[in-house]
């Protein structure tokens, strides 16, 4: 499927599940390291990545697949939880597919959360690490 087909019919389907009114302020794509942080969003709405065209499920646990839109903190947010990856399989076009889907839906800011630095003994799951 082309790229641009598929951002246009994901960000229609968005659209039309979660009744946006308005730009969501913030996207978070959430790796295995703050997958819980997905269940404090008031969610509007939750589609599977499976039912977003162009999409793939991840095979990472803690990993979901899926998209919720709805609150957080009173801020109207996309949260991507979960993401698919190059060593996966996936061609690298796919895996930038949620960054261009927020992009399109309106998102201002982007967070993109990882297990990097998990090597480092000294820190425990859920440490916020600059990189």
């Amino acid at each position: 499927m082309e790229l641009i087909t598929a951002i246009e019919q994901s960000a229609t389907l968005v659209k039309s599940r979660a009744r946006l009114s308005a730009p969501p302020r913030l996207a978070l794509i959430l790796g295995s390291g703050l997958g819980a942080l997905a269940e404090k969003v008031r969610v509007d709405a939750k589609i599977a990545y499976h039912d977003l065209p162009g999409f793939a499920a991840p095979s990472v646990s803690g990993h979901k697949g899926e998209l919720l839109v709805g609150d957080l903190n009173g801020k109207k947010v996309l949260v991507f939880s979960g993401r698919m990856h190059f060593y996966e399989g996936h061609e690298p076009i796919r895996c930038t597919l949620p960054v261009r889907l927020a992009a399109r839906l309106g998102a201002g800011v982007m967070v993109l959360t990882s297990a990097v630095g998990g090597i480092n003994k000294s820190y425990r799951a859920g440490d916020s690490v600059l990189i």
